[in-house]
């Protein structure tokens, strides 16, 4: 099932491959400033999440 990015905590956030607690915090902080992340694009915002990253994480992401 993938996780909702928008209401996962920085803790869910690490669960995920290649996040961290810093990558988690930049997520959540992301949130907090800009809002929910609404598509992918926005999710490469995030300082630390790049092109690669994403398209490794999106199967496993929601943004609703």
């Amino acid at each position: 099932m993938p996780l909702a990015v928008n209401t996962a905590t920085v803790e869910e956030l690490q669960l995920l491959p290649a996040i961290g607690p810093k990558l988690a915090a930049n997520i959540d902080d992301y949130r907090g400033r800009h809002g929910p992340v609404a598509s992918a694009a926005a999710f490469m915002e995030v300082p630390g999440i790049g092109p690669r990253l994403c398209e490794r994480l999106v199967p496993l992401i929601t943004f609703d």
